[in-house]
């Protein structure tokens, strides 16, 4: 059985998860006032909480996807991209998602 490609609105979601947890990322090296979006502190942990929760649930649909692989590509090339995206999902998520799929698919 062939694999499908990724929907357009599949990439779009998984995009948008990688990117929030960038800007996650972001705010934590580079604090900055929030109390315009985020008034409280409570408030704040439950935003960063439910972005990680996400962020687990997409490279968890990566992972998936790149388990689900039945092509020519060798296991070492699909094992290397799931260490990648495990340990900096917020670049090669991304790469995977728009460029890496289809090549793998």
């Amino acid at each position: 059985m062939k694999s499908q490609r990724m929907s357009v609105i599949i990439k779009l979601i998984l995009s948008s998860i990688f990117i929030l947890q960038t800007i996650l990322f972001i705010y934590l090296l580079f604090p900055v006032d929030l109390n315009w979006m985020v008034p409280t502190y409570n408030q704040y942990l439950w935003i960063s909480n439910i972005i990680g929760l996400l962020t687990v649930a997409g490279i968890g649909f990566v992972f998936y996807r790149l388990a689900k692989v039945k092509t020519s590509t060798s296991k070492e090339e699909r094992n290397l991209w799931g260490v990648l995206i495990f340990f900096l999902p917020i670049v090669f998520g991304l790469i995977y998602v728009w460029y890496k799929d289809e090549k793998f698919n």
